[in-house]
């Protein structure tokens, strides 16, 4: 008798169904497309829901419902946390602060320690992140010549402070390189930077090409940086702004002054330095062997109602009952709303487009 397959919602799936292949292609289970609206006022018949952004009311809400009527979530993000972006990028909820899912596949145990103290305790289990499964086993190619990848996170600043930073640390990069011609320099840059700055913008090779031809990395916070250390590459990061990082890394650029001495390390490629970027990676990403059978345990372990690590009380706290209470008031902006539920309708679309696609 062959075994009943699960009912998994992801949330939103027609916008980010390349994040989720790794999981979707390894885990036989019924795949749905669920609008979190739907989550919000009735929600499917589910064994879990995925989800990698709550940070939208209208996801919040429907996150939050599906907990509260006995639907475990889990809550796979797609990247790193980044100061700016947590504290400076003006958003209608707050950044995982704290996660409203039953739980929360964390890239590292920097991460984890990190969502913790927003107030996640019980909730982030350490898997490391599909999305970096194609790094597994890699390694840097033996230098040949000094070739330096430069690149900037997706989006690069928040405040007009933070842009002219990020200006100034690559004008300053691109001075330097202008006067040491011995080495090639490839710009990776967004948001319009390579304009701004006057270089050659390389945007449509893709990373893992990439990062297959240089020596080293100088970026600014994004996951490029873990990407590139888990390439085995020596890594600066960029920061102008000298910001708190969540994203370390073994050399580091917040001024003009430092640009020598991190450029000429990561091009020596220390062994001391390698040695403690190392030992960063394996604080910052689980990546020693593949994260998707990792996240798929972790799903299976919440659809069996299986404990796991710091499972939450199901007695239901003050706090909780207040939750509650935010989370009817969400539901009913999000049906009175002619913004949301035109952005809805437009999903929905997406959806059945996708949803073709995806039956192909």
């Amino acid at each position: 008798m062959s075994k009943k397959l699960r009912r998994i919602g992801i949330v939103d799936w027609h916008q980010k169904t390349g994040f989720y292949l790794p999981v979707t292609s390894s885990y036989p289970a019924r795949w749905l497309d669920v609008s979190p609206a739907r989550l919000a006022h009735e929600p499917p018949d589910l064994d879990l829901v995925l989800v990698n952004d709550e940070t939208f009311p209208y996801c919040a809400a429907g996150i939050a419902n599906a907990t509260r009527v006995g639907i475990p979530t889990l809550h796979l993000p797609d990247g790193s946390c980044e100061w700016r972006n947590t504290w400076q990028n003006q958003r209608t909820a707050p950044f995982m602060q704290p996660v409203l899912a039953t739980k929360i596949a964390c890239l590292g145990h920097s991460q984890a320690r990190l969502l913790e103290s927003w107030g996640n305790g019980g909730k982030c289990v350490v898997t490391g992140s599909p999305r970096f499964d194609w790094l597994v086993g890699k390694k840097a190619r033996l230098p040949r010549q000094a070739t330096v990848l430069i690149a900037t996170a997706r989006q690069p600043f928040f405040q007009h402070a933070d842009q002219q930073a990020v200006i100034a640390s690559l004008v300053d990069l691109k001075g330097w390189l202008l006067q040491h011609t011995a080495i090639t320099p490839i710009w990776r840059l967004t948001a319009g930077l390579a304009d701004v700055i006057g270089v050659s913008n390389s945007t449509t090779i893709s990373l893992a090409d990439q990062l297959a031809m240089v020596d080293a990395v100088i970026s600014t916070p994004s996951n490029v940086i873990l990407e590139s250390m888990a390439h085995g590459l020596p890594v600066a990061l960029l920061d102008y702004t000298n910001s708190p990082q969540y994203i370390r890394a073994a050399w580091s650029i917040t001024a003009k002054a430092h640009l020598s001495d991190a450029i000429d390390g990561i091009l020596a490629a220390d062994s001391c330095r390698m040695k403690w970027q190392s030992a960063l990676l394996d604080d910052q990403l689980e990546c020693q062997t593949e994260a998707t059978p990792r996240v798929i345990a972790l799903m299976e372990s919440l659809m069996d109602g299986s404990p796991v690590l710091g499972a939450p009380s199901p007695i239901q706290t003050p706090k909780e009952a207040q939750l509650e209470a935010e989370i009817a008031h969400l539901r009913k902006m999000i049906s009175l709303s002619p913004t949301q539920v035109a952005y809805r309708c437009l999903c929905e679309v997406r959806r059945w487009v996708g949803g073709l696609r995806l039956s192909r």
